[in-house]
């Protein structure tokens, strides 16, 4: 089974915010708010032994002002996939 992570996504309107836990990305593209949260996703040592981990994005409508609200429709919710660093392990084959 995959792993899956739910971040919140949000934007201020300059930059692009996920949170994680205790942690905010900051990033004013969203391919750079990727490799952040992929590089965050990475350090969490829940995941190691997984080749992968799915991070659904979901953008936080509460974000937004009221009345702009209704336009949500706009923004959007979507998966990303996180590739895993494999460990080198050596295996010593007896002779």
């Amino acid at each position: 089974m995959i792993p899956e992570i739910e971040i919140p996504l949000a934007f201020d309107g300059t930059q692009w915010i996920a949170t994680i836990g205790e942690c905010s990305i900051h990033a004013s593209e969203l391919n750079q708010l990727e490799e952040r949260i992929s590089e965050a996703v990475r350090q969490i040592t829940l995941y190691a032994t997984h080749p992968t981990v799915i991070v659904c994005l979901g953008f936080d409508i509460d974000s937004l002002p009221p009345w702009l609200r209704q336009f949500h429709a706009h923004y959007f919710n979507y998966q990303l996939t996180v590739s895993m660093p494999r460990s080198v392990e050596t295996t010593v084959i007896p002779e």
